[in-house]
């Protein structure tokens, strides 16, 4: 399957992911499948693991959460989609927890759906530009 850059529908969102706008679900184009490339600004920031520059990989036949790692999510109010965005999984003998902020706030959940996410995607890798890796090996340098 060949593997092609889009935009999933949904307007842009603000740096920290928030989206700026409200869409009903019942209006939005028909949802991706396959694997695709995004681009990281149409709303998936999530640093560090994600910065506005980044491309990702994602899975968009992944709807449900399965293995521990970045998902693309919507929260879903009143049949309206309120935000966009990326979040971390991961499970343990606990249960599914899910990292609010990307900073290790980690909180326990049922579901997805039980905190108002739709998982719309799974992500498969996340590429950095090569600039953005120069940068992160110098910090990990200073730091060692």
């Amino acid at each position: 399957m060949a593997t092609r850059i889009v935009a999933p529908g949904g307007a842009p969102t603000h740096p920290q992911g928030a989206g700026n706008a409200l869409s009903t679900t019942s209006n939005q184009p028909q949802a991706l499948h396959g694997t695709h490339i995004v681009p990281a600004h149409i709303g998936c920031f999530y640093p560090p693991a994600i910065d506005a520059s980044d491309l990702l990989e994602v899975n968009f036949d992944r709807r449900q959460i399965g293995p521990d790692g970045l998902y693309l999510v919507e929260l879903v109010r009143d049949g309206q989609v309120a935000w966009r965005g990326a979040r971390r999984f991961h499970h343990d003998l606990s249960g599914l927890y899910i990292d609010q902020t990307g900073e290790g706030d980690h909180k326990l959940i049922q579901s997805p759906a039980a905190v108002g996410l739709r998982v719309v995607g799974y992500v498969i890798e996340v590429y950095k530009p090569a600039r953005r890796i120069a940068e992160l090996a110098q910090a990990l340098r200073r730091a060692a």
